[in-house]
């Protein structure tokens, strides 16, 4: 809320309310800049960019040091269409690069500096001393199997597509009180925001519950004490047993602080809690810490040189952490391994898997437009073409009605020494097969060889129509051609989770044609998929 610029005006036009008339006020921002120096490119790739940004947010009297977000009003959609601009000019940028580089000479040092992103101190860093907690996630040795009571659950996240189905796993399968950490927002308070999400998964199923088993707590993860007076802090934390932390920024762009505060500064207060009331933790977190591309949403180079595996028994392998989020939930990760080896935390991690639609009905997340995998399927569809080379490839679905009732299920059988969990659906769906019920239904994408691809990408790049359709693949491309990137050196595997979850009672569905029926007429009765 802090503005960049102020500008003193002579008067103000009133209307006939006796309020400032906006149309009579300055609207060209370059007037703003008048007695700003202006820092001109010093080279190619600096000129190149620089008109790049002019094109987007039409300003002519542009710095090069000026800051797209701060200086230039831009925002999410500013940076993609930067991003799509610049790859019609054959200029490759990373999306998150946008926001982490947000100047033209920032980005185009960037650009020209050929390192990989890796953050210092966790490369430096000595991992053996987790070695002891993460041994045991393996099938080497028999599994230790026995139900623990959760009791009643403090659950972060509850407004987030995860954090609501494991809300409705517990109240199917448990009988005590779950507390659900939510912070005012949006001129919204915390009980109507409980609402909302509630109305939007569940409609009225759960309404008599709330202020009964359903308990909102007004708080925020990011403060300390979460920002509850000492007393409610205190009680919260002799009323619960269990805590499942969800609650996380997960997209994959975005200001560092903000994913600071959010992912690693509330982790670390969820862990401060956990430990001063001895209670047990389920820390949700992802597969993008694996380095794995398909599951970080981006191409990513992890210069191993050959295939390598990511599994329960991992935290850093010399993976590349390529983005904000990765690199937040990595340190979050380390954060809660951490409290295991030096406070004896009794904590686990689940490290999530692709989360798509229920698998009831299809049901998808009220933030559709901000998922990697969704946004893949609407580029293609508008492109009406896939590269022959993708149908030798999988892809990954997880059902979240499906996951909720697993991350449940492990704390109903929680075992202190089974530190990890990969919650991702095994039962792959190859594309060949997936493009085959896609056509059954009546949704058509013409096969063609990557020459034939690279054409079409590279006409829809001159055609300022169509440019955006290529919004949900752009982050997939290689750095010297249009070739999409799907196949990573990490391969991560889920045996152990796969196999515990199995001996609890708890197996992953298989895909079938209703499944994908089911998704993609959801996405179309929203609107977001135009498909007949």
């Amino acid at each position: 809320m802090i503005p960049t610029y102020i500008m003193q005006l002579k008067e103000f036009k009133m209307n006939i309310n006796g309020k400032i008339d906006k149309n009579y006020l300055p609207t060209d921002f370059n007037e703003l800049k008048l007695s700003k120096k202006i820092e001109l490119p010093q080279n190619n790739l600096e000129k190149n960019i620089l008109n790049i940004f002019k094109n987007v947010v039409n300003i002519e009297n542009i710095s090069v040091t000026d800051d797209l977000f701060n200086d230039l009003n831009g925002d999410s959609l500013t940076a993609m269409k930067i991003q799509v601009e610049a790859l019609s000019q054959n200029i490759n940028i990373a999306y998150s690069d946008i926001f982490k580089y947000s100047s033209i000479r920032a980005l185009s040092e960037h650009l020209t500096d050929n390192k990989t992103p890796l953050n210092e101190e966790i490369c430096k860093f000595d991992y053996s001393k987790y070695n002891s907690v993460l041994k045991n996630n393996t099938l080497k040795q028999p599994l230790n199997i026995f139900y623990t009571p959760i009791g009643n659950v403090l659950l972060t996240g509850f407004t987030g597509f995860l954090g609501a189905h494991v809300l409705d796993s517990f109240m199917k399968k448990e009988t005590g009180t779950i507390y659900c950490l939510i912070r005012s927002k949006n001129n919204m308070s915390a009980k109507e925001r409980l609402y909302n999400v509630l109305h939007f998964y569940f409609e009225n199923k759960y309404d008599d519950l709330v202020d009964k088993r359903i308990i909102v707590i007004d708080g925020d993860i990011s403060f300390d004490n979460f920002g509850l007076s000492e007393e409610d802090y205190k009680s919260l934390g002799k009323n619960v047993n269990t805590i499942v932390h969800s609650a996380a920024i997960v997209k994959h762009y975005g200001m560092y602080e903000d994913f600071k505060n959010s992912n690693i500064v509330g982790t670390q207060n969820i862990v401060n809690f956990a430990n001063s009331f001895n209670l047990r933790l389920l820390h949700i977190s992802t597969l993008s810490v694996s380095g794995n591309n398909f599951a970080d949403g981006s191409n990513i180079d992890n210069h191993f040189g050959k295939d390598v595996n990511f599994t329960e028994c991992d935290f850093y392998i010399g993976q590349t952490l390529y983005g904000i989020y990765a690199e937040t939930k990595f340190i979050a990760e380390k954060i809660v391994l951490d409290a295991i080896v030096d406070n004896k935390l009794e904590a686990c991690i689940l490290r999530m898997g692709n989360l798509t639609s229920r698998f009831s009905e299809g049901k998808f997340q009220q933030n559709h437009f901000e998922n990697a995998f969704v946004n893949r399927f609407k580029s293609f569809l508008q492109i009406g073409y896939v590269p022959d080379y993708m149908l030798n490839l999988y892809a990954e679905f997880t059902p979240i009605d499906f996951c909720g009732d697993a991350i449940i299920e492990i704390a109903r059988h929680f075992n202190k020494n089974y530190t990890v969990f990969h919650l991702m659906n095994e039962k792959r769906v190859y594309l060949d097969r997936l493009f085959e019920m896609m056509k059954s239904l009546g949704i058509n994408l013409e096969i063609v060889s990557e020459k034939k691809f690279i054409e079409i990408i590279n006409n829809i790049l001159a055609d300022n129509d169509k440019k955006m359709y290529i919004e949900g693949i752009i982050n997939d491309f290689d750095k010297k051609n249009k070739h999409l990137v799907y196949e990573s050196e990490v391969k991560v595997k889920c045996d152990f989770s796969k196999e515990f979850l199995h001996k609890i009672g708890f197996d992953w569905p298989f895909i079938d044609i209703n499944y994908i029926k089911n998704y993609f007429q959801y996405l179309k009765n929203i609107g977001y998929l135009n498909i007949n």
